[in-house]
């Protein structure tokens, strides 16, 4: 199979990330998209370097990867697939967004998060921010419905629950999406009552017994070494799991957890804007989790409050 790849890398409204790549793949008969970046002007940064294209294949649910698809839909008709999970947590999420918005709510509140702090995080989140941008999402399908030749989808949950990688078997390429990057952790947050971070591991697991020499991620670089870097991942996370037991000396809260351990350059919570704050709760509620599951914690819950004490 003849295949051409082309790599944009595209500008995105967040601060910690800065870009977002989209891939153009084509092969002996089609031509597609993989990711959209965050917005109209994701796209239109690249708009008058794009060739013909059939679809586009979003990876995951989140914003920085389908805001540009719906530019592409209603200035060129192009159609756009992904995964049904995550296509129907943004389509009921807007079909209930009261319902959605108390869900979510309780998830921080039930983990500790002060009631003043649970609303500002609320109002960051990025489905919430972006509701009525995916309220027009309904012309997106099932990635099932796809027919190429040459390509397979393979499910990797955990980022999100419907989180897909794009592989070529040929030239043994991985379109990651999210499920693996070069530089940082994907992060694991919270979605329902799934070990979200189980499945995670579960899925590096997958592509670590693929045949893949090559990684593109959807953001950074090229990854060339996919089993090393698929160590580093899972040693990340063993350590922030090892972090979270040496700050259960009492029972805790997954808020007072993630205050208490260090994150990423030896940043502190108290340090990070509201988004990042809800992406280290989540996070923190999404180890403890996976960590209660394997009987390393304990789930203590108090008067609607959850707390997790060290299994020595």
């Amino acid at each position: 199979m003849q295949l051409l790849i082309e790599t944009f890398t595209v500008p995105i409204e967040i601060r910690a990330l800065k870009t977002a790549n989209i891939y153009r793949l084509e092969t002996d008969d089609s031509a597609f998209l993989i990711d959209s970046g965050m917005s109209d002007n994701s796209i239109k940064s690249i708009e008058q370097n794009l060739k013909k294209i059939d679809f586009v294949f979003i990876t995951h649910l989140h914003i920085d990867h389908l805001g540009g698809v719906l530019y592409l839909h209603e200035k060129y008709g192009i159609p756009a697939y992904m995964n049904h999970l995550d296509l129907d947590l943004i389509m009921n999420a807007n079909e209930d967004r009261d319902g959605y918005i108390k869900r979510h709510s309780e998830i921080f509140r039930v983990n500790g998060v002060p009631p003043s702090m649970v609303e500002e995080i609320i109002t960051m989140h990025p489905v919430i921010r972006y509701f009525d941008y995916y309220s027009k999402l309904d012309f997106v399908q099932d990635y099932r419905k796809i027919n190429a030749s040459g390509i397979k989808f393979v499910e990797v949950p955990g980022h999100s629950p419907g989180s897909t990688a794009v592989y070529i078997e040929d030239s043994r390429d991985l379109f990651a999406g999210d499920h693996i990057l070069d530089r940082i952790t994907p992060n694991i947050a919270v979605y329902g009552d799934e070990d979200d971070l189980g499945n995670y591991l579960e899925s590096l697991e997958k592509v670590r017994a693929m045949k893949v020499d090559r990684i593109f991620p959807g953001h950074g670089n090229v990854i060339t070494e996919p089993k090393i870097r698929i160590d580093d991942i899972e040693k990340h996370h063993h350590d922030r799991m090892r972090a979270i037991i040496a700050a259960l000396k009492s029972p805790k809260t997954a808020y007072e957890v993630a205050r208490d351990i260090t994150w990423s350059k030896g940043r502190k919570m108290d340090t990070m804007n509201f988004m990042e704050r809800n992406f280290a709760i989540l996070e923190t509620v999404s180890h403890l989790k996976h960590m209660d599951r394997k009987g390393m914690v304990r789930r203590i819950e108090e008067n609607g409050i959850i707390k997790y004490s060290y299994i020595q």
